[in-house]
């Protein structure tokens, strides 16, 4: 009995050990809404539209913008699967759009622990930026030189900007067709 038990909870630790890596099964593809809060307090809305790849990276883009969309940046990004330790990371690579009273860009660099309640899915994690020349990439400032904070993301069906492609155009499944027999008897 005792030997039994001894292997119960052995098999719920290793279990509850491996069950963060197993969670990234779930396909990322989609869009995801939230946001962002800078170590100073300052909090601003993100969305992600994010493709997943078969090899379990990510590409996609990202729109950082304040209370509505008026004003706005949107980056390029690439993620994948940390397997060391079940997180997520995605790095915006540069910003291709900005709409900005103020001018200067930032790039993110993000890392997620991914979470599943009922049917709502979450990214939470952390960030840090860096000042971006978008002039020349080469004279991009060093991580964390445009701050830091905390990150939430829920996935959603709706974008507050355009749909990128990738998830507007995805290909139809059609279901085989099925060979049917009628017989009299």
């Amino acid at each position: 009995m005792k030997s039994a038990l001894q292997k119960l909870i052995f098999t719920s630790i290793i279990a509850l050990l491996i069950y963060p890596l197993c969670s990234y099964g779930q396909d990322l593809t989609g869009i995801w809404k939230g946001w962002f809060k800078t170590n100073d307090g300052q909090h601003y809305r993100l969305e992600f539209q994010v493709k997943q790849n078969k090899s379990k990276t990510v590409t996609g883009v990202s729109y950082s913008y304040g209370s509505n969309i008026e004003f706005y940046g949107k980056a390029t990004m690439t993620g994948k699967l940390m397997e060391d330790d079940g997180s997520f990371v995605i790095q915006e690579i540069k910003t291709v759009e900005v709409k900005s009273a103020s001018g200067g860009t930032c790039i993110m660099n993000y890392k997620f622990a991914y979470s599943k309640s009922g049917k709502e899915e979450y990214l939470e994690g952390t960030y840090v930026g860096k000042s971006e020349d978008r002039l020349n990439p080469k004279n991009n400032g060093v991580w964390g030189d445009c701050g830091g904070g905390t990150v939430f993301l829920r996935r959603v069906q709706n974008s507050d900007f355009y749909v990128e492609p990738f998830l507007r155009d995805k290909p139809e499944v059609k279901a085989p067709v099925k060979d049917t027999v009628k017989t009299k008897i």
